[in-house]
């Protein structure tokens, strides 16, 4: 099984790559829009679309990661509360960039059956 270092290092790479291919300052704008548009109490399901390469990149970098590692806590959590919990499928409804999969397939690597969807916006 993977360690929390493990899959945290992983994610860490990743965000490395993103930062050296990168324009940190246009990082940092595109990240603050995705953010203002998330928080945003007006907003409609489209303005929660990632819109450009550079707002891809943005949530790559930074919430990602740390969205991934939060998914990795509360199932590290819920093995320790639920221990007999083997689950062999797994259902991710607005799966969005697949930020559960690394997550879900180190926790449970006997997972037989994973299905990810997303909605489409025209």
């Amino acid at each position: 099984m993977i360690s929390k270092q493990e899959i945290n290092m992983q994610l860490n790479e990743m965000c490395e790559k993103t930062f050296k291919e990168a324009d940190l300052r246009a990082l940092q704008v595109a990240s603050e829009e995705i953010r203002t548009r998330y928080r945003d109490k007006e907003a409609s399901r489209g303005d929660f679309e990632i819109r450009t390469a550079g707002e891809a990149n943005a949530y790559l970098a930074w919430r990602f990661p740390v969205t991934a590692m939060v998914i990795f806590e509360v199932l590290s959590r819920l093995k320790v509360a639920y221990p007999e919990f083997t689950p062999e499928s797994v259902l991710d409804i607005g799966a969005g960039p697949l930020v559960s999969l690394l997550p879900v397939i180190t926790q449970f690597p006997a997972l037989t059956d994973i299905c990810l969807v997303e909605e489409q916006l025209a």
